[in-house]
């Protein structure tokens, strides 16, 4: 669900900063850390190389990401249908 299906109060003539900026801010912590260093370990790979990386041993970050609290949370968030209250651990 995109940010203006959430009832986002931005108006279209504001451009897309400010809600995506909202959006963002409100996630899991924990993500940003994994996404970055996806990337820095992944970008000189090829997709298969990555894809192996991903789904084999992982990287410290996405190992820390699946055994969080926060992974639980947005788990159980989704499904009380509920939002979710991160921790960053």
């Amino acid at each position: 669900m995109g940010a203006g299906q959430r009832g986002c109060s931005c108006r279209p003539s504001d451009g897309p900063g400010p809600c995506t900026a909202d959006h963002l801010a409100s996630g899991p912590p924990l993500i940003f850390a994994t996404i970055k260093e996806t990337i820095r370990m992944t970008e000189n790979l090829k997709v298969q190389e990555a894809f192996d990386l991903m789904h084999g041993k992982g990287t410290p970050a996405v190992n820390t990401l699946y055994t969080s609290e926060d992974l639980l949370e947005g788990t159980c968030a989704f499904a009380e249908k509920r939002d979710p209250v991160w921790k960053g651990r």
